[in-house]
């Protein structure tokens, strides 16, 4: 009779966390603590899963996680390019806005001086020099420089025969540093193309397009220096020094 009493009340008894012992069961254990063990579980074995699927990436993109150290310096590197050029740019862009701010000065005063040419023959000498007298004088409040437009010519030439010859040196200078950087580009293609380093090779194309634009931009500059140097001949035969 007790015997079957014991056998009857024990299923019933569930044991909460203060009781649980080692050899004490799953299914003694109270069912908010079951429901936890179930829900660890279950996590756990998501993790593992999780791993798995990593270690397979891992293994499939071991090549393309080991270039991404690579990419970043190369990155890196592009990301210092443009910031140079940028500064580069800015420093261009004041020039050229006080150099349009200078060529502005010099049309207004080709238009004017043109206007002056207009008037009798007497009036041109005292336009064109300095110490001219009579009604230029009346204006020299407005038109100062206007005073001495061959002397403003004069220095314009000089200028921009200065500049056509700092061009010229500049690009004699790349014409002579182009075939051995070309040389070795071409070297280094040769190289990782006989070693299959995509991702590098693809980088060393860029680098080729790079260097072909600079390439271009040399032309373009040769371009304008030879403009130029046709605007300062006319300017010169227009304006002859004495």
């Amino acid at each position: 009779m007790g015997q079957s009493t014991t056998q009857q009340t024990v299923p019933g008894v569930r044991v909460d966390v203060s009781n649980i012992k080692g050899t004490t069961r799953f299914n003694d254990l109270e069912q908010s603590i079951q429901s936890e063990m179930e829900n660890c579980d279950m996590m756990i074995q998501r993790f593992m899963a999780h791993a798995s699927e990593i270690r397979g990436f891992m293994a499939a993109h071991g090549g393309d996680l080991g270039q991404l150290t690579t990419d970043v310096n190369w990155l890196q590197r592009k990301y210092e390019g443009v910031k140079t050029t940028l500064d580069e740019d800015i420093v261009t862009l004041a020039h050229l806005k006080d150099l349009v701010k200078s060529d502005a000065d010099i049309a207004k005063m080709a238009f004017a001086g043109a206007d002056q040419l207009k008037l009798p023959a007497h009036y041109h000498q005292t336009w064109l020099t300095r110490g001219g007298s009579g009604n230029n004088t009346t204006n020299g409040s407005q038109d100062r420089n206007l005073e001495d437009v061959l002397t403003l010519f004069s220095n314009e030439a000089d200028r921009l025969k200065e500049l056509h010859q700092f061009q010229v040196q500049k690009i004699k200078e790349m014409e002579q540093h182009m075939p051995g950087v070309e040389h070795g580009l071409y070297e280094r293609v040769r190289a990782l193309r006989d070693q299959t380093q995509v991702p590098a090779f693809n980088m060393v194309l860029d680098l080729l397009e790079t260097i072909k634009m600079m390439g271009d931009k040399i032309y373009e500059a040769a371009g304008a220096i030879v403009d130029v140097r046709e605007k300062l001949t006319q300017l010169q035969r227009q304006y002859p020094t004495k």
